[in-house]
């Protein structure tokens, strides 16, 4: 296997990269290969404590859509992503959107789509704890996002699940609890909308569906993905225009994974960060950050990319022969 760390040239690591998608997603990756991406986490990760210090300077004007430059424009895309979704309810008579409101700005963003397409939207905060949750500050934001609002609105605690689970053993490193919260988040969602004849609305953008960023069978685990084309920085955009809460818009991004858990922290680059990878030109100067930005993303992308497919289907077997 070609050692990422001797590619010098930022067009040669993308080039590299996409190679390496290209061959994972026809399972075609060598047994190196696949040990490198499964059995180096580190590469990903920063260390506990490390500080993330960008210093790439994000130039929207060069890669943002050009409709969403100005107000009217940001307008249209969020009518047209209302008409999309409620077209999609009619066409299979459902009667709810199920959104998991978190207190940031993705899923704040959603329920104010789905609440446009005037049909019923159940919202459903999931903190640890009701009283005396890691960061009761999430709720308290995901509460005034309902406030006064034409929606439904619960709270479900999910620390006592969790300890239940803890008891058997299961989910008791840091990495599996914060999967097993995501994972248990989804259930409740689709309790609510297996009760009420609606749909998961999910609430990832751009960026992290790029890199997957999602637990798979959590937060992954959706029926319909309204703002997965459109990065952080748009998101914020339509939040503006939505009229979701300033605060909420500024919130730090946080998956609630576990106790003081930050996207950014955790993925140890900022979203302008992955959002400058993604939508990078090949023409200009990097810097030795951008470099790294750009292997993080391009390993993420490859590791992560049996979040997005189908599962592998044996098919070498010939039904109608009997034979392989």
């Amino acid at each position: 296997m070609k050692n990422i760390d001797d590619i010098t040239e930022i067009e040669e690591l993308i080039k590299y990269g996409d190679d390496l998608l290209h061959r994972a997603e026809t399972n075609k990756l060598t047994k190196e290969e696949i040990e490198f991406f499964v059995n180096d986490p580190d590469e990903i990760y920063p260390a506990k404590g490390e500080e993330i210090t960008p210093d790439i300077e994000v130039k929207k004007e060069k890669y943002s859509m050009k409709d969403f430059e100005i107000i009217e424009d940001v307008a249209i895309f969020c009518e047209d992503v209302v008409k999309w979704l409620k077209d999609y309810m009619i066409a299979n008579q459902l009667l709810s959107c199920v959104v998991g409101v978190s207190g940031g700005v993705d899923s704040a963003v959603v329920e104010r789509l789905c609440e446009k397409t005037g049909l019923k939207v159940i919202c459903v905060a999931m903190p640890m704890y009701l009283h005396g949750d890691s960061d009761v500050n999430t709720l308290d934001l995901a509460m005034k996002l309902c406030a006064g609002r034409d929606v439904e609105f619960h709270i479900r605690e999910i620390g006592p699940i969790i300890e239940i689970y803890k008891k058997a053993s299961i989910g008791v490193i840091r990495l599996a609890e914060g999967n097993l919260r995501s994972r248990i988040r989804a259930n409740i969602l689709y309790d609510f909308a297996g009760n009420n004849f609606g749909f998961v609305v999910g609430t990832g953008n751009l960026d992290e569906d790029t890199i997957g960023y999602m637990t798979k069978g959590g937060d992954g685990l959706v029926d319909i993905c309204p703002i997965s084309m459109f990065h952080k920085s748009e998101v914020r955009k339509m939040a503006r225009l939505l009229e979701v809460p300033e605060e909420i818009i500024n919130a730090v991004p946080t998956a609630g994974l576990w106790d003081g858990q930050t996207d950014e922290q955790e993925l140890g680059m900022t979203y302008d960060e992955v959002e400058w990878a993604i939508e990078y030109n090949g023409l200009d100067h990097c810097t030795n950050r951008q470099q790294q930005v750009m292997e993080k993303v391009n390993k993420m992308r490859v590791k992560n990319q049996h979040k997005l497919a189908y599962p592998p289907v044996y098919k070498t077997f010939n039904r109608q022969s009997g034979k392989q």
